[in-house]
């Protein structure tokens, strides 16, 4: 590919006791914005307990511009990755290509 150039994007997620909420930051437009109801669907499809949870979603760099429904996979690995009571950790860093 001539002429493109990439932007890594780094997902992180939080989930905690609170009142039950979804955010994301970091910059979303609309479509990443509507990844909300997209995962909160994934979640309850794989049956997991969001009840009373809030859930934060950053996506930095916080000053590029995200767009597209290409993050919602990460998204969501990063919450559930967050879930995990036995989270695992890579000895390689993970990086999904997406388009």
């Amino acid at each position: 590919m001539s002429g493109l150039t990439g932007q890594v994007i780094r997902v992180e997620a939080t989930v905690r006791e609170d009142k039950e909420q979804c955010i994301i930051i970091g910059l979303p437009d609309v479509s990443i914005k509507e990844s909300r109801e997209r995962i909160l669907n994934c979640l309850h499809a794989l049956k997991k307990d969001i009840d009373m949870k809030k859930i934060t979603i950053h996506l930095s760099p916080a000053d590029v511009k995200k767009q597209g429904t290409s993050y919602d996979a990460a998204m969501l690995l990063a919450v559930l990755q967050a879930m995990a009571k036995n989270r695992w950790t890579s000895p390689i860093r993970l990086a999904l290509l997406l388009r």
